[in-house]
């Protein structure tokens, strides 16, 4: 059930590059992305009724973020270690991440109902997801070298979540360029 790049690249075990989500090294982690997850797409399922999706195709959503956030992700990094015999992945980080990009830019000018502690000057949606953004990213590079966690999948994951955000609901470019505008203008 691990994913192997070198095989996947090679015509076998192609299932691997899912079914690398169900496994992990440690139980206490599998069980905390999956509450986290779960946590997340009670989010996503609420915002997407906002548009007036009817049940099938908000069930067909949550699916597809959680396809596309462990499949696409593994392909990418794959790709890169496909001629790295030694490589494999697992975890269910990676549709984590994607829910999480996708929920918080999804309508980027939702306003957060309480304060943070150590993020007192974030309110809007949009704030949250690029200052997740902007974590994310120093985190890869500060741990760039790790052979325990791959930090980049994480952020692929997360960018990729942000894209399909857009490309399902491509107003909300307009919406936070229409509010930004009038914020700086």
């Amino acid at each position: 059930m691990v994913y192997h790049p070198y095989e996947v690249f090679r015509g076998r075990r192609l299932h691997t590059v899912f079914t690398s989500s169900l496994v992990h090294q440690k139980w206490w982690h599998l069980l905390f992305n999956i509450y986290v997850f779960y946590r997340i797409n009670r989010d996503i399922e609420y915002i997407i009724m906002e548009d007036d999706f009817s049940f099938p195709v908000i069930v067909t959503i949550s699916v597809l973020v959680v396809l596309i956030g462990v499949i696409l992700p593994n392909l990418i990094t794959g790709f890169k270690q496909k001629n790295n015999i030694e490589f494999t992945s697992v975890g269910f980080s990676g549709a984590v991440f994607c829910s999480a990009g996708f929920c918080m830019l999804y309508l980027p000018l939702d306003v957060s109902p309480k304060t943070y502690l150590l993020f007192p000057f974030l309110h809007y949606s949009y704030e949250f997801a690029f200052m997740g953004l902007i974590v994310f990213s120093l985190v890869t590079i500060i741990f760039r070298n790790s052979k325990k966690t791959n930090h980049k999948l994480h952020l692929l994951a997360y960018v990729i979540g942000f894209l399909m955000a857009i490309i399902l609901r491509p107003k909300l470019v307009q919406e936070l360029i229409g509010y930004l505008l009038v914020k700086f203008n």
